[in-house]
């Protein structure tokens, strides 16, 4: 009776320590795409861009082993989409950028400030290629989000306003150049006013001009 109580407490422990190292795996997977994700910058900022797409590609990995409910993935997919936009390699962009929407809609939905912000970055990728209507197309889509967001919400803390504000102030930047093209001066002078105005009191109320 005792070498059997011996024998089961060892196998216990043998069970414990297996399950203990088996968590500590899982969990050390969404690190994991953390460190290759610094390392990928670390790389990029020393010009070693080979390098650095190797390390965000092992990311990408590291993010989905985890499971499709991971809520990182999106976070990964906009990092190297930046990478891609940034290296001059727009159709890569635009396909991390739509996952990494499609992720956020399911999740969060369509009215969310983390959608609108994909919406943002999927109307650079256009401004890079010269399509000036669909850039901005996409930046109205963000901008209708966060004018939804601040008239529903309109008791906001002024930090988050701020936050908000100069995001929609980027978003005027970009369209003031896009519609220069499309639209002439005038509206472009428009946009640019607008965030001007922004920028200069962000803790303000702007949803009725956007």
């Amino acid at each position: 009776m005792r070498k059997i109580a011996k024998y089961l407490a060892f196998a216990l422990a043998l069970s414990t320590a297996f399950i203990s190292t088996r968590s500590e795996v899982r969990a050390g997977n969404t690190g994991t795409a953390e460190a290759y994700l610094k390392q990928a910058k670390a790389f990029e900022d020393t010009g070693r861009y080979g390098d650095a797409e190797r390390q965000y590609q092992q990311a990408l990995r590291e993010a989905l082993s985890v499971g499709q409910n991971n809520p990182r993935i999106p976070d990964v997919q906009i990092e190297v989409g930046n990478f891609y936009l940034s290296r001059n390699q727009p159709k890569k962009a635009e396909d991390l950028f739509r996952k990494a929407l499609d992720y956020r809609i399911r999740t969060v939905g369509k009215d969310h400030p983390e959608t609108a912000k994909i919406y943002h970055q999927i109307g650079r990728v256009y401004v890079g290629e010269g399509r000036n209507a669909e850039a901005a197309s996409n930046f109205d889509q963000a901008l209708g989000i966060y004018k939804r967001k601040l008239e529903r919400d309109r008791r906001i803390p002024n930090l988050n306003k701020r936050e908000i504000n100069l995001e929609i102030a980027e978003i005027l930047d970009d369209l003031a150049r896009t519609t220069r093209y499309t639209q002439g001066a005038h509206v472009s002078d428009v946009y640019a006013g607008l965030s001007g105005r922004i920028r200069a009191n962000p803790q303000g109320d702007y949803y009725e001009e956007l």
